[in-house]
């Protein structure tokens, strides 16, 4: 990755790291004026009945936005743990190409050809696995992110539509 797309890709996490953390403030600002403004009255059909489940759903998108924030963090690692090892397959590689032995830099022993391709071939099988693992948090990711907002959003609306009921329920 040359500096630019380094640079880029890191200002894209920045980014999308301050709009977790904007949503979860928002999520759990949202619940706190719900809960202070909230006038209990028993269960039925009125708007007290619509806000209360408004504020559980929102209660539950505020559960969901630490353990997304979390599963961000796991797929920043899973990311740079494939990117670290392509890049070492292909620096071995490039040594192969190129002939002759190398010192391998981690443990300053001398590495032959046939040890650098006897490398290659363990990074072969682990890569497919680190993709996968990658795609896999990818995917959680989505469904997370899914189930927030549509929490949020029906969250949301549930206290618009009690507060607009409340005039004429009761």
């Amino acid at each position: 990755m040359d500096e630019y797309s380094a640079k880029a890709y890191d200002n894209y996490r920045e980014a999308s790291q301050r709009f977790e953390y904007f949503i979860l403030g928002l999520c759990v600002a949202v619940v706190a004026y719900a809960g202070q403004t909230l006038q209990p009255e028993r269960f039925g059909s009125n708007s007290s009945t619509v806000e209360i489940g408004a504020i559980l759903l929102l209660i539950a998108c505020v559960a969901l936005g630490p353990k997304r924030v979390e599963k961000i963090i796991a797929f920043h690692v899973a990311n740079l743990n494939v990117l670290e090892v392509k890049g070492r397959r292909s620096a071995l590689a490039r040594f192969v190409l190129e002939g002759g032995s190398r010192v391998n830099p981690e443990t300053s022993e001398l590495w032959r050809p046939d040890d650098m391709k006897k490398q290659i071939a363990e990074f072969d099988e682990i890569i497919p696995h680190l993709e996968k693992k990658l795609n896999n948090l990818n995917k959680a990711l989505v469904r997370r992110y899914s189930w927030r907002n549509s929490l949020l959003i029906l969250g949301l609306i549930g206290l618009v539509v009690s507060k607009v009921l409340a005039p004429y329920v009761h």
